[in-house]
């Protein structure tokens, strides 16, 4: 078969794939505002560290427990109409936090208890939104699909985390927060018109849904020995992100706009990656995507550095966004590749449920770290966790030599 010469028109000309582009887009939109808008509200009102922890870690603590059965529901019912729902709920809350912010009556408490109902619509969205592509988009296409959705999304986080720092220095967190609310409202407006029908029943019990995706995420040790290693990276990564980097930035640099800056440079790492990621081919997929994750280690690093440089831990942003985006390019397409549909949505609950599993504890733990001990061994420790977290996970044959579907067909 010849290839494609241009993958990047054939796949946006499928109308469902521009409705699920747009609504990504927008919803990635709120998404770089919201976590610049929380920290720097949060400090506005009197709020620590320790504040911030409490409040990002209680949407992954709502999150996980209902990872599962987002999954087991997205094999069973409409995926787009569960990623409506939670979308929805998505903007309430944001729309719900803005009032908090405006109206000065913002605490710990009851921010903490909005990111709770946050976390748990977003449960079941994370599944039911790793699932779609291979209903919408044939086999051949699905890398380039993948590209462009992380391009996207990762334009619309930068547009989001430079606006949400002009915002919150203006006009103030509420109104971040406000923005928020609208964008994934219109989100959930442009996948409830996407209409994919349910996948069709096995006639299983939730429960025994559940334990059927926990065979067939366990059944792959390459799926098993990635995920493990994400859970303990990416508490790491949320660590600094959503609460070292803050701190820093309000300790030493110019606050919001600093970081918003810093955030924007880090999704602008995560296009460039997105174009890298157009190109790749790869006879080894996750060897590559494994190798890409020791860039994670860039942004704490730079930050302990550089104390006090805006560009240069901007360029650390930058490193990490391309590793993360190369990565999610390569791995969401190897999975999608190598797992049956029927149990696709429940496998990326496992997925994700082992990757966030540890982001609530470490988000926590590093709002308290960094009043226990200095901001910068806080930095050096999420650093070398990484780090010895993906050089361990190199180790592991099934990983370094599992090959990408296409070296497979090319040698039939």
């Amino acid at each position: 078969m010849k290839n494609n010469p241009n993958p990047i028109i054939d796949v946006l000309k499928i109308p469902k794939f521009r409705r699920l582009i747009a609504a990504r887009f927008l919803a990635l939109l709120g998404n770089g505002i919201a976590p610049v808008a929380l920290a720097f509200g949060i400090l506005a009102t009197g709020g620590s560290g320790a504040s911030i922890g409490i409040v990002v870690a209680a949407r992954g603590f709502a999150l996980l427990p209902g990872l599962l059965f987002g999954g087991a529901l997205a094999d069973r019912f409409s995926r787009t109409s569960i990623m409506a729902w939670s979308d929805s709920v998505a903007g309430l809350s944001a729309l719900a936090t803005a009032y908090l912010f405006v109206s000065g009556s913002a605490e710990t408490w009851n921010l903490a208890a909005i990111q709770l109902l946050n976390g748990a619509a977003a449960s079941f969205f994370i599944p039911a939104s790793q699932s779609v592509m291979p209903m919408i988009v044939p086999a051949e296409k699905r890398q380039a699909a993948n590209s462009l959705m992380s391009l996207s999304m990762q334009l619309g986080v930068i547009i989001g985390a430079t606006g949400a720092g002009l915002i919150v220095a203006n006009l103030g967190a509420g109104w971040a927060m406000s923005v928020n609310a609208l964008t994934f409202l219109l989100s959930a407006l442009l996948i409830s018109r996407m209409l994919l029908p349910a996948i069709a029943s096995t006639g299983e019990s939730m429960f025994q849904s559940i334990r059927t995706g926990w065979r067939e995420f366990y059944s792959r040790r390459w799926v098993f020995i990635v995920v493990l290693q994400f859970m303990v990276i990416m508490a790491a990564v949320y660590a600094t992100l959503n609460v070292l980097g803050p701190l820093a930035a309000d300790l030493h640099l110019d606050g919001a706009t600093s970081w918003g800056f810093i955030l924007s440079a880090n999704s602008l790492g995560y296009v460039l990656g997105g174009f890298i990621a157009l190109r790749i081919r790869t006879k080894y997929p996750l060897r590559t995507a494994v190798f890409m994750t020791l860039l994670f280690a860039a942004p704490s690093i730079f930050l302990a550095i550089a104390t006090g440089n805006t560009w240069i831990i901007a360029l650390g942003a930058v490193i990490n966004g391309v590793g993360a985006t190369v990565f999610n390019v390569l791995w969401d397409t190897t999975v999608q590749e190598r797992v049956p549909p029927q149990y696709l949505s429940r496998v990326a609950s496992y997925d994700a449920l082992g990757s966030l599993a540890a982001v609530p504890i470490g988000t926590a733990a590093a709002g308290f770290l960094s009043e226990a001990i200095s901001l910068d061994v806080a930095l050096w420790i999420c650093s070398a966790v990484i780090i010895v977290s993906g050089v361990i996970t190199l180790c592991f044959r099934e990983v370094r030599t599992l090959t990408s579907e296409e070296e497979n067909l090319s040698k039939t």
